[in-house]
């Protein structure tokens, strides 16, 4: 799938890639597009799987460098299974992988920050904004930062997605507290 589209693979040529015998193949799957689906369909529900780990504490809005462990899990996943990652979400790939994958983000990234108390107005914009890019940002760290580990990867998205709520709710905190002392001065 790297080098052309699922559906233009044939029994043939997969088998011999894979170093199977067709009856091996035949035993398992029907056909070449039942194959992929039961992949696609393993590797999501190992990723749900691995998202669903939520930690008990608020983040530190001075130690946003330090990554939840609950990102670095499903990231980790990602990192461990990255040649499935990759052909599926690849340009020969499969859309309705990318969109299943993007989908079980939003859920993770949405029940962190809801979890996390940083539900705000513009919260639903922000997050498809980040969201919408990345399966191209895991892509880019998979193939080309292969000094950055998944604990650094999350910390990458915890900037991106968790830290401009912690600013903006430390914003609003200094806000209250700048009306507060002013009511205070003119009483």
């Amino acid at each position: 799938m790297s080098e052309k589209n699922l559906d233009r693979i044939s029994t043939v040529e997969l088998v011999r890639k894979a170093g199977v015998s067709r009856t091996t193949f035949y035993r398992y799957y029907e056909s070449v597009p039942q194959m992929s689906e039961d992949l696609i369909t393993r590797f999501l529900e190992g990723f749900r799987a691995s998202s669903d780990c939520y930690v008990a504490s608020k983040l530190d809005p001075d130690n946003l460098a330090i990554p939840d462990p609950g990102f670095i899990k499903p990231l980790t996943y990602v990192h461990d299974n990255k040649d499935l990652f990759m052909a599926f979400s690849g340009p020969h790939g499969n859309p309705s992988f990318t969109q299943r994958f993007v989908d079980i983000v939003r859920e993770f990234y949405g029940g962190k920050l809801a979890y996390y108390g940083y539900v705000s107005g513009d919260y639903d914009m922000r997050l498809r904004f980040v969201l919408a890019s990345c399966p191209g940002m895991l892509r880019y760290w998979l193939s080309k930062r292969h000094d950055l580990t998944p604990a650094g990867a999350a910390s990458i998205f915890q900037h991106l997605i968790i830290a401009p709520y912690v600013l903006q709710e430390q914003q609003e905190k200094q806000s209250l507290q700048d009306q507060r002392e002013r009511k205070s001065r003119f009483s």
